[in-house]
């Protein structure tokens, strides 16, 4: 996997949507959407080591509602559909790489949504 590489995904198992790997390096990559994605953004999957031997695992997400109907269903149920998904990613690399949880946090921020140009 490298820059340029599209990958196909899945969301909420009836949704389809493409991203781009923007950027790689060892520690981290960043993925783009794709026009048809309900989210417009990039998403950050990176890992820092604060020290003590200890790796911290971050999901750092930048983005907007890619429409109006987007917004709607993210602020009905979506943001915790959202949050429960990333949760399982993380989970999931610290199961694969043989660790373990010691501490879990997640933090948002939000501004006002502002449409894309030309709708």
């Amino acid at each position: 996997m490298g820059p340029g590489t599209r990958l196909r995904i899945l969301m909420g198992l009836i949704r389809r949507a493409r991203v781009v790997v923007e950027a790689v390096t060892p520690r981290a990559f960043r993925i783009r959407t794709l026009r048809l994605h309900a989210d417009a953004g990039t998403v950050r999957f990176g890992v820092t080591e604060p020290g003590g031997g200890v790796l911290r695992l971050e999901i750092e997400v930048f983005i907007r509602a890619a429409s109006w109907p987007d917004r709607l269903s993210y602020l009905l149920a979506a943001h915790a559909l959202q949050r429960l998904n990333w949760e399982t990613v993380l989970s999931r690399a610290v199961a694969v790489s043989g660790g373990s949880v010691r501490a879990r946090g997640h933090e948002t921020r939000e501004a006002a949504y502002v449409p894309p140009p030309g709708r």
